[in-house]
């Protein structure tokens, strides 16, 4: 509301419709940026022995699926909309349709390629010769992001994580753990594909507000 009055008698002033802008000493206030939901290293180490902890086609799907979100950082979308072609294994590279349909170059950690090579040899088999989506239903259809979210619910559940999380929260837990090993705020946005360095610096200020915690518990 203080935004839109101040930009009304700014056009008012503007135009000669009056005299001066009476709105030039309201004072707007920020609201302070909501921290984003993030698995911490333990909870990421329970989810993942979740996941081991089952066997089966679909449960390797699904560890794949959730392994590739927290070894890359890649959004919910780009990794419902990945084919089989975008695995390069030999390049140890995912080649990944990020927003606005621009094509990026995510790299692939050892440990995830030697499970992705693992799932590529279930994925052929199970799937028909034409069909090119990575990550396929149960249907054998390519797996919509509603359905990948679902699954994500799921292994949060047998984990017993108990916390409002999405899949984009994987995302989130990624840019953290980055920036708390490295501590390079260049290299987080250079791994998110953000243009701008202001979107990265909420990862600074959730670092830091750990940090705090540890400090108090000393």
């Amino acid at each position: 509301m203080k935004a839109a009055v101040r930009a009304f008698f700014s056009w008012t002033a503007r135009e000669g419709i009056t005299a001066d802008n009476p709105a030039r000493t309201i004072r707007l206030h920020r609201l302070k940026r909501k921290p984003p939901g993030f698995l911490t290293a333990a909870e990421k180490r329970r989810l993942l022995k979740a996941l081991k902890g089952h066997a089966g086609p679909a449960v390797l799907r699904d560890r794949v699926m959730i392994e590739v979100l927290l070894g890359t950082g890649i959004r919910l979308g780009e990794l419902a909309a990945l084919d089989i072609d975008d695995v390069d294994l030999d390049a140890k590279h995912l080649r990944v349709r990020a927003k606005g349909n621009v094509i990026q170059v995510k790299f692939i950690k050892t440990d995830l390629r030697i499970l992705l090579r693992r799932y590529l040899v279930e994925r052929r088999r199970l799937g028909t010769p034409d069909d090119e989506a990575l990550f396929l239903s149960n249907r054998g259809t390519r797996l919509c992001q509603r359905q990948i979210a679902n699954r994500f619910a799921h292994w949060l559940k047998m984990a017993g994580i108990d916390k409002p999380l999405t899949p984009h929260g994987l995302r989130h837990t990624f840019a953290t753990l980055l920036y708390s090993a490295t501590n390079d705020l260049l290299l987080v946005q250079r791994a998110l594909g953000h243009r701008d360095i202001s979107t990265t610096q909420i990862y600074t200020h959730l670092v830091d507000g750990r940090l705090e915690e540890a400090l108090e518990r000393l």
